[in-house]
Order: structure tokens, then sequence, then C-alpha cells
């Protein structure tokens, strides 16, 4: 088909690629955009709409933030605030800890607390048609003082409308309606309630909405709804500041959550941390009470021995170097006597307490800081399983596992300290051995100085240790008296200024935006996804046949558009589409038509001779897809076009299976048509009829219905009539019938010398633009071409929302 189109001055359109050509076509895009400046209407005003509506049902929503600082206490078993700062534990030590006082500080043993003592589980809300507004504390015109539901699993949810001052009406949700009286307990399916007016002038300021919503839930649904609520960042990095904020629609509730949270917390921590000092300080009374009994013996027996002996001075004067020498070593065995002493007295406790892991003391100087650690840790996980099972039951998973590391744990701590004394032993052996080397100096002193001496030694070593626990009591004592929480709040709980969220200048041209962006989504994936085609693009896109012309849309009753003098956007369209169907058959390779005269004279029906033809005239076939695509309108309209310039036309209706008589408005009734002359004697002169709108235009229409249209198209008479009218006509335009549906256009191809493929814009299917394709393939039309019809321009959906009648 390219050949016919390769002329630079050929009207024709043609789909060859062109550099010049290539890139985005702007000019197209805003046409398309311009035949649909409606939807920029339609879509911003839509989405203006919904941005409105979403303004008034908003709640504005604030951030409450505060500031609070982990420590730096050096008692701190573990690792200190300062031990966070510090280059070693920068990195990962830092991140670590705080990490898990976050999540300490939104567990359900903190927030269960705090829901408790701010009845955070039940809430009072104003029963809007669009919105509900939460009544926090004072601006609640009543309080649940309290309830007890028989399914915590699941919120009990019911609306109270207030009755009068002493009497309230509550639907529950999914029961029934009930009336109670305020202070009265009120019971139902679902628990049993206790509801009070608040103050008076609270209850007489917020009873005016009567209709309120109430919710009730269980402590631990109300805490997990809470902690989703929370979030706790860093300040900054390799910092101990920790930075917990609320979005909260009720801001003065927010408040009091996180100030609350950071209270029970540290309530919780002080807990703990007098708990363990407790244990600590019952450890050393016990020692204290034997120690006490131990040297009271050992005085006795110095006493005893200095009476039975008759020593009445000081017999160790002379002695003092050599006390001197063993002192220094009674020393060193006092220390490993203690540390013996209080490392049995720990294993004691663990296996006295293999079920029920009593807490170990701490702060008593151990010499193993393994071991130290070890007993902290120990300590916790015992606090943790106890917390546990206050709220859960001993087959819960988590108390489970925590059981075995505890029995881990505990079982490490005893291989722990058997080493420890072991090590101590040893050393106690080379002490002993180097003490008793040394006393054996004292063999040349009397028998009386020297058994004194070991009397003695024995009261010292019970007297340091007995001192070491009176120092380590009162050190406990201070520790439980001085103990102060682990985080100190740096900022108070601040509601934000302004509510977050965007504003509603912003609101507004956001919607104003997204709707444009809808429209311009709409127009281009439209095209791409749909069905229909909906643009000359599209035809280009998925055809490699030629436009031919672009006829616009029409939105008049009468089919005839075009006449003499007519100067409407419509009727040059139609003029350039003869100027390029001229063009198109006078190519070289075409029949081209010449205007040299030719005419005939038919009696009666006003043809007169006037015209000479040396060749025969053009045969152009107009066919489509399918029905409704504007052939007939193609067909009269081109034809009158013809007639206008001089050129003597005449319009073949061979549609047989679907006759419309009133496509052409101007046949009489009984006027004899195709079938007609194709099923008798009849002569072409016979049914050749003038339009009576022009002197060059002359209609065969197709007379009545016929069973077997193809056959009569095969018939020969077909032949003499197509050759009759090429010696007397310059171009016969063939109304036929649809190649998509039948093939009786087809069977016209031998007498054709162009085809017109009609294709309706968003009317056409565009899978039926495949069908011409295949068709030009296989070589059963002649020359096809494409006419794009009813081209909406910018106004089109306007006009097509008063015509009357849309354009065939």
């Amino acid at each position: 088909m390219a050949r016919y189109l390769k002329n630079e001055n050929a009207p024709a359109q043609s789909n060859a690629s062109n550099p010049q050509q290539e890139g985005i076509d702007f000019g197209q895009i805003f046409s398309k955009l311009k035949r649909h400046w409606h939807l920029f209407v339609i879509m911003p005003s839509v989405t203006c709409a919904f941005a409105a509506i979403y303004l008034l049902v908003r709640t504005p929503m604030y951030e409450v933030k505060s500031s609070i600082i982990i420590k730096d206490d050096k008692n701190k078993q573990g690792i200190s605030a300062s031990d966070l700062l510090s280059k070693e534990f920068a990195l990962s030590g830092n991140k670590s800890l705080l990490g898990d006082e976050t999540k300490i500080m939104t567990s359900y043993n903190v927030m269960e607390p705090v829901v408790r003592d701010l009845k955070l589980d039940r809430t009072v809300s104003t029963r809007g048609a669009i919105k509900r507004e939460e009544l926090y504390g004072a601006n609640s015109p009543i309080l649940i003082d309290s309830f007890s539901l028989k399914d915590t699993l699941h919120d009990f949810e019911a609306r109270l409308d207030i009755l009068n001052d002493n009497q309230f009406e509550w639907t529950p949700l999914g029961g029934t309606k009930q009336v109670g009286t305020f202070g009265l307990p009120i019971s139902n399916e679902f628990g049993r309630f206790l509801i009070n007016k608040s103050k008076p002038e609270a209850f007489a300021k917020n009873s005016g909405s009567k209709a309120l919503n109430i919710l009730c839930q269980g402590t631990e649904r109300a805490a997990s709804d809470i902690i989703k609520t929370i979030n706790i960042t860093v300040s900054k990095k390799e910092s101990n500041i920790l930075e917990p904020s609320i979005k909260s629609a009720t801001p003065q509730k927010a408040k009091d959550i996180l100030h609350k949270m950071v209270e029970v917390y540290n309530e919780r921590n002080l807990s703990d941390k007098k708990e363990v000092s407790q244990s600590t300080l019952q450890f050393i009374e016990k020692r204290l009470l034997a120690l006490t009994a131990e040297l009271s013996g050992v005085e006795s027996n110095v006493e005893q021995y200095k009476t039975r002996e008759g020593i009445t001075t000081d017999a160790t004067t002379d002695l003092n170097y050599l006390y001197t020498q063993l002192g220094a070593y009674d020393s060193e065995l006092m220390k490993l006597e203690v540390q013996n002493s209080v490392l049995t007295g720990i294993e004691a406790i663990l296996k006295r307490g293999e079920a029920t892991f009593e807490l170990l003391p701490t702060n008593l100087d151990l010499k193993s800081s393994t071991l130290q650690n070890q007993i902290g840790d120990y300590n916790k996980s015992v606090l943790e399983r106890n917390r546990l099972l206050k709220t859960a039951g001993e087959n819960n998973p988590i108390l489970k596992n925590l059981t075995d590391d505890l029995k881990n744990l505990r079982a490490a701590i005893m291989d722990n300290i058997r080493r420890v004394k072991q090590e101590n032993t040893i050393l106690l052996t080379e002490t002993k051995s180097k003490n008793k080397q040394f006393a054996n100096n004292l063999g040349s002193k009397p028998r009386k100085e020297r058994e004194l001496t070991d009397i003695k030694r024995q009261q010292n070593i019970k007297e340091g240790i007995y001192l070491f626990l009176l120092q380590k009591q009162e050190e406990t004592a201070i520790l439980i008296a001085g103990a102060e929480p682990d985080i100190r709040v740096i900022d108070r709980p601040i509601i934000g200024e302004k509510p977050l969220g965007f504003g509603k200048v912003l609101v507004c041209l956001m919607a104003l935006i997204l709707g444009l962006g809808l429209a311009f989504v709409y127009i281009f994936f439209r095209d791409l996804f749909s069905k229909i085609v909906h643009s000359e693009a599209d035809v280009k896109r998925l055809s490699n046949e030629s436009i031919l012309a672009s006829i616009p849309f029409s939105h008049t009753q009468d089919n005839l558009v075009i006449e003499a003098g007519n100067n409407s956007a419509i009727a040059e369209r139609f003029r350039l589409l003869r100027t390029n169907m001229q063009f198109f058959l006078s190519q070289p390779d075409g029949r081209g038509a010449k205007d040299e005269g030719r005419g005939m004279k038919v009696e009666g029906h006003g043809v007169e001779e006037g015209r000479a033809s040396k060749e025969n005239g053009q045969v152009v076939l107009i066919t489509s897809a399918a029905c409704g695509e504007g052939k007939s309108f193609i067909s009269l309209n081109l034809a009158m076009s013809l007639a206008i310039a001089n050129k003597r036309t005449v319009i073949v209706a061979l549609d047989l299976r679907s006759p419309k008589p009133t496509d052409y408005h101007f046949f009489a009734p009984d006027t004899p048509g195709m079938t007609n002359y194709l099923n008798s004697e009849l002569e072409p002169l016979d049914i050749i009829q003038p339009s009576g709108e022009h002197k060059d235009l002359f209609i065969i229409r197709t007379g009545p219905s016929v069973s077997n249209p193809s056959e009569l198209i095969m018939h020969p008479k077909m032949g003499s009539l197509f050759s009759f009218l090429k010696e007397h006509f310059e171009y016969i335009i063939i109304d036929s019938s649809p190649v998509g549906l039948v093939s009786d256009a087809l069977l016209l191809k031998p007498y054709t010398d162009m085809t017109l493929f009609i294709v309706r814009q968003s009317f056409s299917q565009k899978s039926q633009l495949r069908i011409i394709q295949e068709l030009d393939k296989a070589q059963k039309l002649t020359h096809p071409t494409i006419v794009l019809n009813c081209v909406e321009s910018a106004n089109t959906q306007t006009e097509r929302m008063f015509a009357k009648k849309d354009q065939p």
C-alpha cells in the first residue's frame, strides 16, 4: 500500500516511520486532553468533594512527647549508664540496653497498672452520625466506676442515653435495652456495671449531647491497644536519652499515659532493687547470729584459759613481732574463710530452693566477677519469673522456658562456686603452711603463751568475719533507704502546638492535583487497555493501512451534510476525502480517472448527453468490520461531494442482507432496486434513479430482501451492470455489507478499483482492525485504505449531550 504514498505531495496519511516524527507528539497529547476537558472538571470536583468530607469527619491528632534519661547509677547491677557511654559499649551495649529498657517500659507488666490506675479500660465518647469524639476525664458527663466482664477477650460496647438526672437508658451492642439508675449496679448477659454521674458542673455541661457510646475492655486488651500507640526513640547516637511519644486525638489522655508509664516503671524498678537488697540483708543477719555465738564461744575460751593457767598479765607483750607477722597470714586466712563462708551460704540457698528459686545475696565482694554477674542475672530472672507467676499459669510456655533457663543458670552458679571454693582451699593450704612454718618459731616460747596465741588467733578471725558482715549490713541498709529509680524525667509530656497531618489548604490542593492526575491516568490508560478505538493513534498503532481521511462527529438528524456552498468543518473533511481518493486513484499503478467527457442519455431520467469518456469510471467499495460504523453516511456524502465537483456519480446500495431504505430518504417505496434487476429481465437504466439532490448524483437502491444475497452478487448480470456503470459514470460508490460479518463485499473485488474501510471512533473494536490487515495480506480487497469516522473534537462531549441523533 505504501507504493501509492511515496509522492511527498500526496494528501493521504502514511504510517511509515519518519525520524522527524519520533518522540512525544505533544500536539496529539494536547488534542486528546482537549477532547476530554470535561474529565478535568468532573474528577477534581469529585476529589475535592471527598477532601471536604474528609476534613469534616477527621479528628485532629496531636503528638504528645516527653524526654527521659537512664541515670548514671554505679551501684546498679550489670552494666551501668556510665558503662553505656564508654567506648567499649558505644556501638553495641548502649543500643542493646536501651532496647531492653524500651521493651520493659512498654511491657504488659508496666502498662496493665497504668490501665488500672487511669481506668483506661473504659471509654466514653459522643455518638455522632459522622464521627465520634472521646470524652476523657472532666469532659465526660458520666463515670464508669467499675465493671466486670464475663468475657474479657471481647469488648463490650453500648449506646447510652441520659434520660434525666437520675436515670439512663442503654442498649448493648447485640443485647437488650435496659434502664438503669446512676449509682446503682446494673447487670446483663455481658457482665456487671456501675455507672455514676461525674462532677455536677461537668454533668450539667456535657449531658446535653445525650447519646453516648460506652466501650469496656479487658485490662490486657486495653493495655495491648495502648502499647501499639507508644513510640520510644533514642534522642541521639551514643546517648542514653529516650523520647517516648504518643499520637492521640485526646492529648490529655496521652499525657497521663506517658507520665504514669514512667511512674510505674520506676516503682517496679525500685521494688526489684529493694527485694534483692532485703534478701541480702536477711542472709547477713542470719550469718551474724551464727558468728555471734561462735565469737562468744572463742572469747569464753580465752577467759577460761587465762583463769585456768593463772595468767594475769598479757602474755603476748613480748610476742608483738611474732603476732604482727602471724597477723598478715591470719588476715589472708580470714578473707579466704569469709569467701568460703559466703559461698557456702549461697550454695545452701541454691540447694534449698531447687523448686522455689530464692533470691541470692549480692554486694558481698565476691572474689569472682563472673560469679557476681551470674548471681545478678539469676536474681533478675527470678524476679521476672515471680511476676509471670502472678499473671500466668504454670503451664505458660514463656514461664517454662524461663524456669529451664533458671535451672541451667543455677547449675552454672553452683559449678562456679565449687571452682572458686577449690581455688580458695588451695590458697588456704598454702597460707596455713606458711603460717605453720612461722608459728614453729614460737616453739621456744612457753607453752602457755603459745596456746593463748592460738586461741586469740581464732578470736581475731571470728571478729574479722563479724566486722565484715556488720559493715555489709550497714551498707545494704543504706542502699535500701537511699534507693533511687533508674529513670529521671527531663521534659514532662508536652502536647504539640499544631495537629498532625496536612492542613485544610494543603488537603484541598492535594485533592485538586489528585483529581487532575486521575483524569490524565484515566485518559491514557483507557486508550491503553480499552478494546474500543478511541483515536487516530490507535488506528496507526494497530494497522499498517493508510488513513485516507478523518470525518468529524455530526449531530444533525439529516444524513446528508454536504451541499453546494457549505463550508462547514465536516463538509471540508469530505472535500479532503474526495481529493485524497482522487489522488490515490490517479497513481501510476491505479486506474487513473480522467475528466474527458463521458455521457449518456437516459430517457425519463433527466440524464442528458454532453460528455464523452475515453476510459472507464472508478469503482470505490465502502465497507467496514461491523454494522453501525457509518458506511451509508460516508457513501452518501462522498458521492454528493463528487457530484458537486461535477463528477457524474452513482451510489450502488449492495448491502442486500440489511436493506436500509431510510438511509437514502429520496427513494420512492416502489422504486426497483438491485435485487429486482438480478432476479428479472430489467436493464441497468431501469434501476438507476436520480437523487433529486444534485443533477450529477444517481442512486441504485437494494430492492426487496432476499434469502440468497451471496448468490445474487455472483450473478452474471452483476458484471454487465458494472460495465454499463463504468461507461456512463465517472465514479461508482458501492455501499456494501460489513466484511467482518459476511463475505458479500469480498465477491465485489473484481469490479473495484479501491476500498474504503470505515472505522468509527469510540465504537469500532480494536480487534476488528486485524480484519483489514488479514484481508489485505490475503489480497481479498482492492487497495484498502481507512476512513476514520465520527472523530470527536474538544466540544464533541458537550455536543453529544444535546444531540438528538448520533452520527450513523
